[in-house]
């Protein structure tokens, strides 16, 4: 999920003086990096809109966000829109919205956003003054496939914009107390993630996984569901997208790249934890004003423009940019991986190798998220790497050679794969791609996800096996 603490940060009843000028000076560089851009912003309807009825020419890139702010992050969604509008549709680029507020009587409404404005499309169509269910798949194919029709273009945006909960569902619907995401270092006035309580324990998400959080009718997007309706836009469309972008947290996972494989070229999104304002839409569509990007110089330049935003807010960010198309390759690979840990497991002496991987994976020496589960799949190879040779096993040795070349492979398909990627320097070493592996127990939910049906699930098993055995 994106934290909305930037708003919520600091109590000043509990700050001494000192600190309260810096944090003034914070809020004042915060504004400045998430401010609302055109001063003359108005929203028409389409009846008044002079181009209304004409044929639409073909863009270049169509960018399309699905704006599920029916929930707490509702503040940052008309400031992302008004960042958009700074830009604006033109013959090179449209963009459409379809927004989600907060309450029962603020209808779903869906926009092209043209410059210092937002047209009202859906004024007189068949669900014209209905509150729509973001976590529905239906709205989300209804959304993509008119929009594509009617707004002919070379390149398909999808940007998902919401919470996010990565490949896990809580065990209990709680409520986020969003003043702990995130804690103000007064010795550099940056943003700092408190990593004392587990993410997954903050959130009230329900009894699924996904992203897309409706909170008026309890619901989201699934991984299934989310499944259903890309595969459903596809095949009515006959076209892939180009890129889908989840502008939510803890997205950018092995596991989620899965799920989205047959349906994009690249995935753009975040290992840790989003700030509430999310992506500055006027950094990323800007190029479009004078020219246009082709959709890997698109995902590159999203991501860049992450860094942008935040580098000087805090150490605690990441954002990265798939090639798909390569990761059947690492999936692959991480299968073969997998089936070789586990025959060493079952042939260690002393626990060697259950301890070794339980070095691997600790926070000390691997890069761990605000979801202690989640953790970096590259940073995770090289760690194995570096101490494969601690590995005491029985019977045949070769099997270390075998998960060295392995390991070589794996992170070598891991740097093809992402194509760019940029971290704060708490998160320094995290490569662009995480994978969960717990310590400790498996998440009831996690059998759920596609990713799981393949290998890593039973060494994930296997591991807290032997971790429990005496």
């Amino acid at each position: 999920m994106k934290s909305i603490a930037i708003t919520l940060l600091i109590s000043f009843s509990i700050l001494s003086t000192a600190h309260q000028q810096n944090v003034r000076q914070f809020h004042q560089l915060l504004a400045e990096q998430i401010k609302t851009i055109p001063d003359d912003f108005r929203v028409i309807t389409e009846n008044q809109h002079i181009t209304r009825g004409l044929p639409q020419e073909t863009a270049h890139t169509l960018f399309m966000v699905y704006m599920a702010a029916d929930n707490n992050l509702h503040y940052f969604a008309w400031n992302n829109i008004k960042q958009m509008a700074s830009i604006g549709s033109n013959k090179n680029l449209k963009i459409v919205v379809q927004l989600n507020e907060p309450g029962n009587n603020k209808k779903t409404q869906r926009y092209l956003i043209e410059k210092n404005k937002a047209i009202l499309l859906n004024e007189k169509d068949i669900n014209a003054g209905k509150k729509l269910n973001t976590g529905d798949p239906q709205t989300l194919i209804d959304f993509c496939t008119d929009t594509i029709k009617k707004f002919p273009a070379q390149h398909i945006v999808l940007s998902l914009w919401d919470h996010g909960s990565g490949c896990l569902d809580p065990l209990k619907a709680k409520t986020a107390n969003l003043q702990e995401l995130f804690q103000l270092n007064p010795s550099d006035m940056m943003l700092e993630l408190n990593r004392d309580c587990e993410f997954i324990n903050r959130i009230d998400t329900g009894d699924c996984r996904g992203i897309c959080f409706d909170e008026t009718y309890n619901s989201y997007l699934s991984n299934q569901k989310l499944d259903y309706a890309l595969k459903t836009i596809c095949t009515k469309t006959q076209r892939k997208f180009d890129i889908i972008g989840l502008d939510a947290c803890m997205m950018q996972m092995v596991e989620f790249g899965t799920l989205l494989q047959p349906y994009t070229t690249y995935m753009v999104g975040s290992q840790e934890v989003e700030l509430g304002a999310g992506w500055n839409y006027k950094y990323v569509l800007t190029p479009f004003s004078q020219g246009v990007l082709s959709p890997e110089q698109l995902s590159k330049h999203i991501v860049q423009c992450y860094q942008k935003t935040y580098s000087r807010i805090t150490h605690d960010y990441t954002l990265s940019a798939a090639n798909l198309q390569l990761l059947p390759g690492l999936t692959k690979n991480i299968n073969e991986t997998s089936t070789l840990l586990m025959d060493c497991l079952n042939r260690q002496q002393q626990k060697s190798v259950k301890k070794t991987l339980l070095t691997c994976r600790s926070k000390k020496f691997c890069t761990c998220f605000d979801e202690p589960s989640y953790i970096d799949l590259g940073n995770f190879y090289q760690n194995i790497l570096a101490r494969v040779d601690e590995f005491k096993i029985s019977g045949n040795k070769n099997i270390i050679q075998q998960i060295k070349d392995k390991l070589n492979e794996g992170t070598s398909l891991i740097k093809k794969i992402i194509i760019d990627n940029v971290k704060g320097k708490n998160l320094k070493r995290a490569t662009g791609l995480s994978v969960y592996f717990p310590e400790k127990r498996l998440h009831h939910s996690y059998a759920k996800a596609p990713f799981a049906t393949k290998k890593w699930i039973d060494l994930v098993q296997l591991f807290i096996t032997k971790s429990e055995t005496p």
